[in-house]
């Protein structure tokens, strides 16, 4: 990636309104407290200098029975695709690399020196037929998390983490049709922030 990236500031913000029935409800609740870690360190020696995106796709139709599995190794940026039909993924090289925003093969984060800094992972609400599950297939010290993206509605669903943690071994596993009969024209979108080394 030809930039460094400096001076991030993700936002984790929850506002509500509740519609009023009586004088006395509250009508915009402030929940939790107002918390932005910054991801600083300037140009010279950046927290983040690794960002990819990639779409991993569900072969199949709406309600067929295609449970894919895609798999994302930090370590290297390498996803891999696995089950029947072969599920894909956009942002993927031909040797099998996420890509970059300039379309370069994405730089791994070091598994011992490297930092994973955020992740976030979220639905395309018009192809989101079965559920979808995302884990850690190669750690059990509970860093990631283990989350179901459950089917229905028309919501876009998300999660974002921010572990800030070497990588290791660690896989993102990315099942399709999880615990449910159907699985089939599902997308999942992946965000990963990091630092290399």
């Amino acid at each position: 990636m030809a930039q460094n990236l400096s001076n991030i500031l993700i936002r984790q913000q929850l506002q509500a309104t509740i519609a009023s029935t009586r004088p006395d409800t509250i009508t915009n609740p402030k929940v939790g407290a107002s918390f932005q870690p910054t991801i600083g360190g300037g140009l010279s020696n950046p927290d983040a200098d690794v960002l990819y995106t990639f779409t991993a796709v569900n072969g199949g139709t709406a309600g067929s029975d295609a449970n894919g599995v895609v798999t994302l190794t930090y370590s290297s940026a390498a996803i891999g695709l696995s089950g029947s039909p072969t599920p894909s993924a956009t942002n993927r090289s031909s040797g099998g690399t996420a890509q970059d925003p300039e379309g370069n093969d994405a730089t791994g984060i070091n598994a011992t020196t490297g930092r994973i800094l955020a992740i976030m992972c979220y639905t395309n609400a018009s192809k989101h037929t079965g559920n979808i599950r995302i884990d850690d297939s190669s750690a059990t010290d509970g860093v990631m998390p283990i989350f179901d993206f459950i089917t229905g509605g028309s919501d876009v669903k998300s999660i974002l983490w921010i572990p800030r943690v070497a990588p290791g071994s660690r896989t993102l596993r990315i099942t399709f049709g999880q615990d449910c009969s159907t699985g089939g024209l599902d997308e999942l979108n992946v965000v990963v922030l990091g630092r290399s080394a």
